[in-house]
């Protein structure tokens, strides 16, 4: 999912590639999937044909689709990204290819019921992009973008003690990665409430997400994080 710019560029190698396959948080227990289909069937009641995952990694969030589109495409620029997502793909409606925002071509007019970008929109030229969702998208499909930021880290342990030292630790952690960070996170870490979107109706969700580790030790971590899912959608009639 690397895209506008030399900030845009840094899920590109083949060493970033494989940790990002094996590290990359799912969306498992978001409601996110649900919620795009919920919103799809507003307006367009099916069959889904086609999704087309734009930005997708090492394949998470183009696995994540499968289950509720006779197709998947998943789209990257980086080849790395791609062959990792080919080599651990086993859905057979699902498929990979190397592009960007600015080259689907390949897909036809009309023919999507769902542009999705997880994680990803962030890192994208908008100019290039929304022409080609307009295009694509069938009337009352939508583009999905929706991704997830860390807030907190706590025990259950002695909240008293370990909970403050470990927030302590992630607050430190953070501040000393922020000043490297790209400044196009900040959209996302914004819940993308000042996103531009290609069509006028649209709904946002932003909820919140704990995890709890499966440590077998005395204390258990739980990770707070937030994920945010933004929709719009293409009018029925132009």
């Amino acid at each position: 999912m690397s895209y506008q710019g030399e900030d845009g560029r840094l899920f590109e190698g083949q060493t970033i590639s494989e940790a990002y396959k094996k590290y990359r948080p799912t969306y498992s227990g978001s409601g996110i999937r649900e919620k795009i289909v919920a919103f799809l069937q507003e307006k367009h009641q099916g069959p889904y044909d086609l999704a087309v995952d734009l930005g997708c990694g090492s394949g998470q969030s183009s696995h994540y689709l499968a289950s509720h589109f006779k197709n998947v495409i998943g789209v990257d620029c980086s080849e790395a990204q791609i062959k990792e997502a080919q080599l651990a793909n086993t859905a057979s409606n699902v498929t990979f290819r190397c592009g960007d925002e600015s080259g689907l071509g390949s897909v036809a007019d009309s023919s999507v019921d769902l542009v999705s970008c997880g994680q990803s929109i962030h890192w994208m030229d908008l100019d290039a992009l929304y022409p080609e969702v307009r295009r694509i998208l069938k009337p009352g499909g939508c583009l999905a973008a929706y991704g997830y930021f860390a807030e907190e880290i706590s025990s259950t342990g002695d909240p008293a003690t370990i909970t403050v030292q470990l927030q302590e630790i992630w607050d430190q952690v953070w501040a000393w990665l922020r000043p490297y960070l790209s400044r196009k996170l900040d959209v996302l870490n914004d819940g993308y409430v000042d996103l531009a979107l290609p069509f006028a109706e649209h709904k946002r969700f932003l909820d919140i997400i704990r995890k709890v580790s499966d440590s077998p030790e005395e204390y258990s971590l739980t990770l707070t994080s937030k994920t945010v899912l933004l929709m719009s959608r293409k009018p029925t009639t132009e």
